[in-house]
């Protein structure tokens, strides 16, 4: 709840129960008493209404906080971590909403606790930026609102150039899709289904461009900046998604002038491969999870978004899992190679070791004379198209 309590009652934790007994949730022996006791002092100190305090243990928690979660791999820090990272993240939400009246900002520290912590129901801080973020979008204005129109959509980029060694994708139907996609997961060969998500009827909703930015503008989000990950230059950063639509619409309408080169000197923003199912329970609930994935252990199932402008390019790599890849909006060209092929490739070395030396869409056979033997697919997606990637 966003309120701002009286100082009448603030002592008594009454309407910070919640806040008061989320230290309660941390394994103590993993914590250690000290931060728990810290904790406790932190939502005793926003319930009072005592903001330096607040602050101060704020400054501290955060410290240690984003230490344990930068030791060592991120894959392996312990998930107790990533619960306090969360908690302290709700707690500071609270504080900015309720006492410095900053909606956007108490956002922001929420949704970086989603980013780089772990909620759960118990915690609530998804269902908090949830309740931030409605309360931001009843604030706004038709003229706020038509800032942020996507008015230009340019046709479809020219795909690259055939090469001798690719052959076309095979294009399926929704009446057998199961059957297909286990026939070819087995032979490990990539399937196009088109017009996939109205025929099974996913979304329960349209997600057009206006509808995304309504809905994600004021949410943090990790941004990939750079054409490709692969490039030396190439960056992230946690950011608003207003900056990601922003340039989506720069490039769009510096497209539709014909200034191409303009969009060329420039680094493209792109949201890669996030859990947005996850940290909007509203677009969630949109979705409809198809029967071939639901049937499967949650826990080995992964949703991701991917958003960006044209000219994004995701460089020829392999994925461990195998890959159901839905264009909502839009349209994507797609280069595959035969898992079987990774020696035609050239891997890179070191810790992008899943991922090509060879640009696939103009190939330096000079350089990598192996890759023209590889066996390579190529197909095109547009809005509502499924395309079935084989793991490696």
């Amino acid at each position: 709840m966003i309120h701002k309590p009286s100082r009448t009652s603030s002592r008594s934790c009454n309407k910070y129960t919640h806040l008061c007994a989320l230290p309660y949730l941390l394994n103590e022996s993993k914590i250690g008493r000290p931060l728990i006791a810290a904790l406790m002092n932190y939502a005793s100190a926003i319930a009072a209404g005592d903001c330096k305090s607040a602050r101060k243990n704020e400054e501290y928690l955060f410290d240690v906080g984003w230490e344990r979660l930068n030791v060592g791999h991120y894959s392996e820090v312990d998930e107790e971590w990533r619960k306090f990272y969360a908690i302290i993240s709700l707690y500071k939400a609270y504080r900015i909403a309720n006492y410095e009246q900053n909606l956007k900002e108490a956002l922001s520290a929420a949704d970086k606790g989603l980013l780089m912590g772990r909620s759960n129901k118990d915690i609530g801080l998804v269902e908090y930026a949830d309740e931030l973020a409605e309360a931001i979008r009843s604030t706004r204005t038709d003229s706020d609102r038509n800032a942020f129109k996507l008015d230009v959509i340019c046709p479809t980029s020219a795909a690259p150039s055939t090469l001798s060694n690719c052959k076309p994708i095979r294009i399926g139907t929704v009446s057998d899709l199961e059957e297909q996609i286990l026939t070819n997961a087995a032979v490990e060969e990539p399937i196009i289904v088109r017009d996939f998500l109205s025929q099974m009827h996913l979304l329960r909703r349209p997600w057009t461009f206006d509808y995304l930015i309504d809905v994600l503008r004021d949410r943090t989000v990790p941004l990939e900046i750079g054409s490709s990950y692969s490039d030396s230059d190439w960056t992230q950063l946690l950011q608003p998604c207003s900056v990601l639509f922003e340039e989506i619409k720069r490039t769009e309408v510096a497209i539709s002038n014909q200034h191409e080169k303009e969009v060329e000197n420039q680094k493209p923003y792109y949201l890669a491969q996030h859990r947005l199912l996850e940290q909007l329970p509203q677009l969630r609930e949109d979705v409809s999870i198809p029967t071939l994935i639901a049937q499967d252990n949650p826990d080995q199932v992964d949703v991701n978004a991917w958003i960006g402008p044209r000219a994004t390019v995701s460089p020829l790599h392999t994925d461990p899992r195998h890959n159901l890849f839905v264009q909502v909006i839009g349209s994507k060209f797609l280069r595959l190679i035969s898992p079987h092929q990774t020696d035609h490739v050239y891997p890179i070395d070191g810790m992008l070791s899943n991922t090509s030396q060879v640009d696939v869409s103009q190939p330096d056979l000079h350089k990598y004379p192996l890759f023209a033997s590889a066996v390579c697919w190529d197909g095109g997606v547009q809005s509502g198209d499924l395309i079935y990637i084989p793991k490696k």
